[in-house]
């Protein structure tokens, strides 16, 4: 029983820890800009103005200022195993200029490869509550043992204007395929099952 147990828990552990999110401060529910490299005009803004997807915190590029395209930028560093398969998820929204185009590109790079690089934009509705974040997602393939997470405001006008993001994820997805959800909880309990049948078993020789 005492086997069964402990293969229960570390099953359990494995497939926690495949279900991690390889993004620091990803919700940016530190306050600050802790865990990324960013830029002088970055600033976190409190969700009582422009929202927030997880938490109350979001990033900002470019407050209120018109530093020009390319300019304003976010990124990390993340751990990875060369040759597995990664989901990037991330929440952005355009706020508050009504009308005004904000764009991104969103890129994971290793050293001078580019293992995913994506573009998205979002017209600003002039309405600050309440939020309209769009998700957005893409996949990479890891070449190395870590990939620099980026994203680039592209914005040709930011002036009064910002490039809003929340709840940015990358987790393995070969990871999670192996193991349906809720992996943890389905193993534990098959696992408890198992040691039912065998005290009832015990019990009856």
């Amino acid at each position: 029983m005492k086997k069964i147990l402990q293969v229960a828990v570390a099953l359990a552990i494995v497939s926690s820890a495949a279900h991690a999110n390889l993004v620091s401060n990803g919700s940016f529910e530190s306050g600050d800009f802790s865990s990324w490299s960013a830029n002088a005009n970055n600033t976190i803004d409190v969700n009582v103005f422009y929202g927030a997807t997880n938490g109350i915190y979001s990033a900002q590029l470019d407050y209120n200022r018109n530093s020009g395209p390319g300019f304003d930028y976010l990124q990390q560093s993340i751990s990875t195993v060369a040759g597995t398969t990664y989901k990037l998820d991330f929440d952005f929204e355009a706020a508050p200029r009504l009308g005004v185009v904000q764009t991104l590109v969103v890129s994971v790079t290793n050293g001078a490869n580019t293992l995913a690089s994506l573009g998205v934009s979002d017209i600003a509705t002039g309405i600050v509550i309440p939020a309209h974040f769009s998700h957005f997602s893409t996949t990479f393939v890891a070449d190395g043992s870590s990939a620099t997470l980026k994203f680039l405001d592209t914005s040709l006008d930011t002036f009064q204007t910002n490039a809003l993001i929340d709840n940015v994820v990358v987790d393995a997805i070969d990871s999670v395929t192996a193991v349906p959800e809720p992996g943890s909880f389905a193993l534990f309990t098959f696992a408890l099952a198992g040691l039912g049948c065998f005290a009832r078993r015990r019990t009856v020789t």
